[in-house]
């Protein structure tokens, strides 16, 4: 039979403990410089992975994608009475 184990609760911190224009405590920066290191660490291993234009692709898609999450832009569709119209040209020559 296994034995139980302690459990401790640890209280909600109360709204106030945050101040999003409160400086950042060091604490909080070194959390950001560590995640930041291993996300760098990530990409550098995979971009040195690349070996095809395939791997190049997958890692273009993949980054683009992070950046631009709602993808690319829609494209203005032209009304049909404008896209047949041909462009015309200067008579000067």
């Amino acid at each position: 039979m296994a034995q139980s184990q302690k459990v401790s609760s640890i209280p909600k911190p109360p709204a106030s403990a945050f101040n999003k224009h409160r400086p950042v405590s060091e604490l909080l920066w070194m959390q950001v410089e560590h995640l930041a290191a291993v996300v760098k660490k990530d990409i550098d291993d995979e971009r040195r992975a690349i070996r095809t234009e395939g791997d190049a692709s997958d890692f273009i898609k993949k980054y683009t994608a992070l950046l631009h999450p709602d993808g690319a832009r829609k494209r203005v569709m032209r009304s049909p009475k404008a896209a047949s119209k041909k462009p015309t040209r200067s008579s000067k020559r």
